[in-house]
C-alpha cells in the first residue's frame, strides 16, 4: 500500500477493501477473532487512510460550498 502514497484517496480506499475482501474469500476467516487479527495486521494502513479521510474532511469544512446560479430566459 505503500507505493500507492501518491494516489487520490478514493482510488487507496478502493485497493485497500479489494485487499480485505480478497482475503475474506480466498483465505476465509473463520470468526470475528481472526478478522479482528487480518484489521490489526492492516491497522497501520487503515489509520493512515482514516487520518487522511480526517484531515481532508477538516480542511474542506471552512470552505463555502459553490451554489449554482439558476439561468435566465433570453426573451419571451
Amino acid at each position: 500500500m505503500r507505493s500507492y502514497i501518491h494516489k487520490p484517496l478514493a482510488y487507496r480506499i478502493n485497493i485497500l477493501v479489494a485487499r480485505l475482501c480478497f482475503r475474506g474469500i480466498y483465505f476465509p476467516q473463520m470468526g470475528f477473532l481472526a478478522w479482528l487479527k487480518v484489521l490489526a495486521e492492516n491497522g497501520q494502513t487503515i489509520g493512515d487512510i482514516v487520518k487522511e479521510c480526517f484531515s481532508e474532511w477538516f480542511s474542506g469544512m471552512g470552505k463555502q460550498p459553490v451554489r449554482s446560479v439558476p439561468a435566465q430566459s433570453s426573451g419571451d
